[in-house]
């Protein structure tokens, strides 16, 4: 029982409902398949590891995210987005984050065109 490899965790059979660690929820509102296949691609034809699979893993769970289906895939030794100041990353997060200004707001945005838009980024906690 060694390491799998990332091809040997991308097969077909990763996307069924025996595979503890794939994000369900999202399969059931974004096709997998069309991901799978870039991703073996990638695990197949690229020797950067983690670095070659985690922009096809990002975008899927940006699709994800767009369809009401939120992830939390990255950890510190998988496809880490470090964030300073205390952020954490979020697949989906406000993209106008929270000033001093918006307390005078009293709860509206500050930018209430993007209310409701989704993008990936350190966001405060």
């Amino acid at each position: 029982p060694g390491a799998q490899s990332p091809v040997d965790v991308l097969s077909t059979s990763a996307t069924g409902p025996t595979c503890p660690s794939c994000p369900q929820p999202c399969h059931q509102v974004v096709e997998p398949e069309p991901f799978l296949h870039l991703c073996l691609h990638d695990a197949c034809s690229c020797r950067g590891g983690q670095r070659c699979l985690c922009p096809t893993l990002a975008a899927y769970a940006r699709e994800c995210a767009r369809e009401g289906a939120q992830l939390s895939w990255r950890n510190q030794s998988f496809c880490d987005v470090p964030c300073g100041g205390g952020q954490l990353y979020q697949e989906c997060g406000r993209p106008c984050g929270q000033t001093c200004a918006d307390l005078r707001l009293d709860g509206a945005s500050s930018c209430p065109d993007l209310d409701g838009l989704c993008v990936p980024g350190c966001n405060c906690p």
